[in-house]
């Protein structure tokens, strides 16, 4: 199972995880509900810090928003992204795949779960995803080759961060 490092609550039929709001920030798959950790400061502020970076340019964000991968399997991104005209349409919860996922590591959440979160991301159809590591300051990128690479300069399409700029927010 891709969240090994959540906690688990099986045998739960999708409608009653869809219209509960005891799991209103959890994920989903298969009758299992995969309860997320709750963000330590580091990782509000990082993830607040990327939307905000990524929002200056053609791409905008949305927090832990509820995704439907496929039948009976919905995940929450850290940070989503997709072109701003996307978020501007529709409602409910996104079926159509993102152009970007990023998840932050956590003391509950570890980078093999993380990968495989990624390969599930790609497999939808998200060309991109990026994983962060606040406590080690470290990003990575999940390339469609299923590889994972540390980087110092992540990009995704027109998309180009700095790793060092990110982290720098932790020094200021």
């Amino acid at each position: 199972m891709a969240a090994l490092a959540d906690s688990l609550l099986e045998h739960v039929p999708e409608e009653v995880y869809l219209n509960s709001e005891e799991f209103e920030y959890d994920e989903y798959l298969d009758g299992v509900v995969i309860q997320k950790a709750v963000p330590h400061k580091k990782h509000g502020r990082l993830v607040v810090f990327l939307a905000a970076l990524i929002e200056q340019s053609e791409y905008g964000g949305a927090v832990e928003v509820r995704s439907k991968l496929g039948p009976r399997h919905y995940r929450l991104p850290d940070l989503a992204v997709a072109p701003k005209k996307e978020w501007a349409t529709g409602a409910g919860y996104p079926e159509k795949p993102y152009f970007l996922c990023i998840e932050i590591l956590s003391s509950r959440k570890d980078f093999k779960s993380t990968v495989e979160k990624c390969h599930l991301y790609h497999v939808w159809g998200v060309p991109h995803c990026w994983i962060f590591d606040p406590e080690a300051e470290t990003a990575w990128q999940y390339d469609s080759g299923a590889e994972v690479i540390k980087m110092t300069e992540l990009s995704a399409g027109s998309l180009r961060l700095s790793v060092a700029r990110i982290f720098s927010i932790f020094h200021e």
